[in-house]
């Protein structure tokens, strides 16, 4: 019986540490640049801020046909949404990190912007 109990507490302990390298685990960091197209603040119980950065080029869509090379972001830096804010439409260079999974009222991607300079 004290086998079983051990190994459902390990299997639980196995399950929130995964869970927790899979919510707060970071795949990767970078700097994108092209023009914010949409900027915009979604939610009904969490508000969350998702935007469109039009870099340039084309890429494939799965039709096969061209499609605007397009990075979706979101952010929950106040600093962030007040610069994307004042500046529609303005070439910039955003800072951002991608994490495994986020938060619900972290935003609807994978890709947090921490940063964002405005190209003048």
């Amino acid at each position: 019986m004290k086998k079983i109990i051990f190994i459902i507490a390990l299997l639980i302990v196995a399950f929130i540490g995964v869970k927790f390298f899979d919510t707060f685990g970071e795949y990767s960091e970078g700097t994108r640049t092209g023009q914010v197209t949409k900027f915009s603040e979604k939610g009904w119980i969490w508000d969350t801020h998702e935007g469109e950065l039009v870099m340039g080029g084309l890429t494939t869509n799965s039709d096969g046909g061209a499609a605007a090379n397009v990075f979706q972001f979101s952010t929950t830096n106040q600093a962030v949404i007040d610069t994307l804010k004042q500046n529609p439409g303005a070439n910039v260079t955003i800072t951002y990190t991608e994490y495994f999974n986020v938060n619900i009222n972290e935003g609807n991607t994978n890709y947090l912007v921490s940063k964002v300079q405005v190209n003048r």
